[in-house]
């Protein structure tokens, strides 16, 4: 073995499960960020819970917990009862808690930024920076290396292209900072159960932000 390759030593790979929730005076993103061992426990527990409502208020062990149809009774959760909606959201954001993974949440208030700035940068790219800053942060603390995953947007190529600028230039603010730890690009995919954790954690910001 060279000298070279003994100087190398493989640092663990997280992955950052991103999803959004908004309302019209306000923008938050989520991410929910893993190792493996914690991946495979939200994985574990969330079907667990899947198969306890299985048969019951036409939902079956397969369908999607995605966050905002369960928060909202829509779509395969539209015949469950509030009380039993809650439920579940409670059970599926213990399972998260209880995984090892590091939720991370960032937000801004749109109607003071428009009051205060003529021209304001879009609250998707202020956000999107800020809450990449801690994912960067957390995974140096962990010596590790963090890969980005979100929802796929219409607007993905422009998340991608601020990514990149990020990269390069630093992100906006004070604590701009050039993304080290985080690796490659942003990559887009249809829900899975991680970037759904990540819609979970999110949906509930708007209401944590009324209380």
């Amino acid at each position: 073995m060279s000298r070279e390759s003994d100087t190398h030593h493989p640092s663990p790979l997280l992955l950052a499960y991103v999803d959004e929730s908004y309302t019209a005076d306000r923008f938050y993103l989520g991410a929910v960020v893993v190792d493996g061992a914690a991946a495979e426990r939200v994985e574990v527990g969330l079907d667990a819970i899947m198969r306890d409502y299985g048969g019951r208020f036409g939902l079956a062990a397969s369908t999607e917990m995605h966050g905002n149809p369960l928060f909202q009774g829509k779509e395969a959760w539209r015949e469950v009862p509030t009380r039993v909606r809650i439920n579940v959201y409670e059970r599926a954001m213990e399972v998260i808690g209880d995984s090892g993974a590091e939720v991370v949440l960032r937000g801004m208030n749109v109607r003071r930024q428009r009051e205060r700035y003529v021209d304001p940068h879009a609250p998707h790219e202020v956000v999107l920076g800020h809450l990449l800053e801690r994912v960067n942060d957390y995974a140096r603390s962990a010596g590790a290396h963090a890969l980005v995953l979100a929802d796929e947007v219409h607007t993905h190529e422009r998340h991608r292209t601020n990514f990149r600028t990020f990269r390069v230039g630093g992100t906006p603010g004070y604590r701009s900072t050039r993304l080290r730890q985080l690796i490659d690009t942003i990559h887009f995919a249809p829900i899975v159960a991680f970037i759904d954790a990540g819609q979970k954690a999110t949906t509930l910001c708007p209401d944590w932000a009324k209380s």
